[in-house]
Order: C-alpha cells, then sequence, then structure tokens
C-alpha cells in the first residue's frame, strides 16, 4: 500500500491558494523567488486594488499608508503586523478592501479567535454587498465568498463536517460568478468536491480548470494541498 502524504504542521505550512494567485500577478512561477527589486519595488509602491484599478483607493493618505503596510506584512507572511495595519486603516476609515484583507489575515493566523473574526467580517462584506453589486462592490463581494469558502473548508476538514464542505462548495460557485476566469478558484471548487467525494462534478471541474492559461502552475499546488486534507478528512471519518 502507498504511503499517505504526510501532513505539514503549522511551521511546514505550504504556499496557500492566496500566494499562489500572488505570484501569478507577479508574473513568477509559485514557489520561486521574487523577480527583480526593481520589479518588487514597483509593485509594492500599489495596492491589490489600486494595481486592478478597480477599487479606489483611501480618501485618507493615512489610511492609505496603513492598508500599503499592512499588504506588504501579508506578502511577507507577517499575519499580526498585517492584521494591527489592517485595523489601523479601519480605524481612520470604513474601506472595504482592507476589511476584507484583515478577514484574510484572520484565516491565516489560524487562531480558533482568529477564524470567528474572519468569519464575522467576510459575513458582514457580503451583507454589505451581495443585494447591490457593481464591478467596484464585485472586486471584493468574490475574494469574500471564496475566502469564507476557506475557511469553511478548513473548519469542516477539523471539524469532519460535510456540511461545511457543502457550504464551501456553494460560496465558490458565488465566486466563479463574478470571476469566471479564476482559475485558483476553480482549482479550490474541484478540491473541495474531491473532499466530497463527488467525483463526476469535481473531474468536470478540473476539466474546466484545464483550460485556463495558467493551469499548470496552479494545479500542482491544489492537488498537493487537497490531497493532503483529503487524508485528514477521510482518516477522522474512519
Amino acid at each position: 500500500m502507498p504511503e499517505e502524504p504526510e501532513m505539514p504542521t503549522t511551521k511546514e505550512k505550504k504556499r496557500d491558494s492566496y500566494t499562489a494567485q500572488f505570484a501569478i500577478r507577479e508574473g513568477r512561477p509559485v514557489g520561486e523567488e521574487p523577480l527583480d527589486a526593481e520589479f518588487q519595488q514597483r509593485f509594492e509602491t500599489q495596492t491589490d486594488y489600486e494595481w486592478k484599478r478597480i477599487f479606489p483607493a483611501p480618501q485618507s493618505p493615512e489610511a492609505l499608508a496603513a492598508y500599503r503596510e499592512g499588504n506588504q506584512a501579508v506578502r511577507e507572511d507577517r499575519m499580526m503586523e498585517a492584521i494591527e495595519a489592517y485595523k489601523k486603516c479601519l480605524a481612520i476609515e470604513d474601506y472595504a478592501p482592507a476589511k476584507s484583507n484583515l478577514a484574510l489575515a484572520y484565516l491565516h493566523e489560524a487562531s480558533r479567535e482568529g477564524w470567528q473574526e474572519c468569519g464575522r467580517l467576510l459575513e458582514n462584506l457580503i451583507q454589505q454587498f451581495a443585494a447591490d453589486r457593481t464591478p467596484e462592490t464585485d472586486s471584493v463581494l468574490g475574494p469574500a465568498y471564496r475566502n469564507l469558502a476557506e475557511l469553511l473548508t478548513q473548519q469542516g476538514v477539523e471539524e469532519i463536517e460535510a456540511a461545511k464542505l457543502q457550504k464551501a462548495a456553494e460560496l465558490t460557485r458565488k465566486a466563479l460568478e463574478i470571476d469566471p476566469g479564476n482559475t485558483a478558484w476553480r482549482l479550490e471548487l474541484w478540491g473541495i468536491l474531491h473532499l466530497l467525494d463527488r467525483a463526476e462534478e469535481s473531474n468536470a471541474t478540473l476539466k474546466e480548470a484545464g483550460k485556463n492559461n495558467d493551469f499548470e502552475i496552479l494545479s500542482g499546488h491544489a492537488k498537493e494541498k487537497y490531497t493532503a486534507l483529503h487524508v485528514k478528512y477521510r482518516g477522522g471519518r474512519i
């Protein structure tokens, strides 16, 4: 019998899907070092949403500075510092992308309290934007759906609870309705369906993801992640 993949410890955690997507946006393969300093400096002077030219920057220079500080801390995996920076931004201005990124930082901080706060923030954003959608609000709503799905996936595996995984699949589909060409999100949907042992749906989802140009770069990470999660989830059900 082949050996089961070894589950990573907290210190050995693998690069997550957000990090993988960030690498793609930087124009480099997942797992490699950042590009040259000139490119990196130019990239780091812009926020994620400014770079996309969708959501306007904070009006307050102090809020913008704190938001950029939080983004930089997330890129460097300094989650507690990112949390403090985003909180500082939000204390100055109610800026939706900062709230979204704060939730993401809490998700990756991975404490029980952090996960509770992550869920609260994301549900607040969904309630705020789901009924009155624009391209601007969709740039926050899509990640909110997907990040809440990621939270529920992690909880569903930890608690061996299929209902949370089913909700995660539903939320990921909503994210894909907003951004149907997002390969990383489609691979996440494949992984959740794989956890639920929905072979026909998961295979169809993987086939659809395979049509996109960045499939080869992102698929290896997704398969590694969900193979490990499947082992943990399946083991908990025995």
